[in-house]
């Protein structure tokens, strides 16, 4: 019994090992891709050469900055509670990789390995699946983090969520037609699933693994991409409601403040994303300029 919480770390530092390999592939293939860019440099307008080199040093310095933290948290964070933070920091730094990749214009080695897999028959759907397809590196990612919300700071109880409705209201709770409690619907249902297992690690690994494959197996049609953006919004309520409950049954100010740093790191960022995302609206045209500086 002695040796089982030795072997949980090894475990977990060979298994976040592989993922910051597979991270390096992509920074790897980024600078592929900047090298043919500044070989091109006379062959693109300024405003496209801009826009390609700002999805590419984004790309890169967030796997970089990925690497750095996942090799800090491998030495120094090896405890249950932050082994799915750590790779759900991973695989969102690999779904952000892939998300921003330019499909139609890949660099000179990728174009030689892509040559190489297919002339020794590697199945077209695993290379896809591999180096292009995001989705499931996103939904993996949301499944490590809803896990971490439950564990951080310490496990989660039904209790401790519904304790953390004191004192709290529904939503515009002075409007009779709009004072739905999201807040209540989302402890309720937090508290459920906690009563009944289904957010220990098997029951969400499984839950996550199943959806990946139904996502491949449908493909994104509308409807499977209208329900994934559901079950993302509900998973992200569920992480709130988690941490927000965490931070109130925690004794601990540094674990308050970790919560903290998280929850504004997270809003900051998705601003940022949404930001940059809606930039490229204005790459073409007399806005280019304005669209390549938002992008940055």
């Amino acid at each position: 019994m002695s040796d089982e919480p030795s072997r949980g770390v090894m475990r977990y530092r060979v298994a976040l090992l592989l993922l910051m390999l597979y991270e390096c592939v992509f920074l790897a293939l980024s600078l592929d891709l900047m090298t043919r860019v500044w070989s091109w440099r006379v062959r693109l307008a300024p405003h496209e050469l801009a826009a390609v080199g700002f999805f590419e040093v984004s790309r890169s310095v967030v796997t970089v900055l990925s690497i750095l933290l996942l090799a800090w948290m491998l030495v120094g964070h090896t405890g249950r509670r932050w082994r799915p933070l750590a790779f759900g920091l991973g695989f969102a730094a690999i779904w952000h990789a892939k998300a921003l990749a330019f499909d139609g214009f890949p660099g000179p080695r990728q174009e030689a390995f892509a040559a190489w897999l297919s002339a020794h028959d590697v199945p077209r759907a695993l290379t896809l699946f591999v180096f292009a397809s995001p989705a499931w590196t996103l939904w993996a990612a949301a499944g490590a983090l809803l896990r971490f919300s439950v564990v951080f700071p310490q496990p989660l109880t039904a209790s401790q969520v519904d304790a953390e409705a004191a004192g709290r209201a529904g939503l515009m709770r002075s409007s009779p037609l709009a004072g739905a409690d999201i807040g209540g619907a989302f402890r309720k249902l937090s508290a459920w699933l906690l009563m009944h297992g289904w957010l220990e690690p098997r029951p969400v690994t499984t839950g996550v693994l199943v959806w990946i494959a139904v996502f491949h197996v449908l493909g994104p049609n509308p409807a499977v991409v209208a329900v994934g953006g559901v079950l993302l919004a509900v998973i992200a309520g569920l992480i709130v409601t988690h941490l927000r409950a965490g931070a109130i049954a925690s004794t601990r100010p540094r674990d308050r403040r970790t919560i903290t740093w998280l929850r504004h790191g997270a809003v900051s960022g998705l601003v940022l994303l949404l930001l940059s995302a809606a930039s490229s609206f204005l790459l073409t045209g007399p806005a280019a300029f304005a669209g390549v500086v938002l992008l940055g």
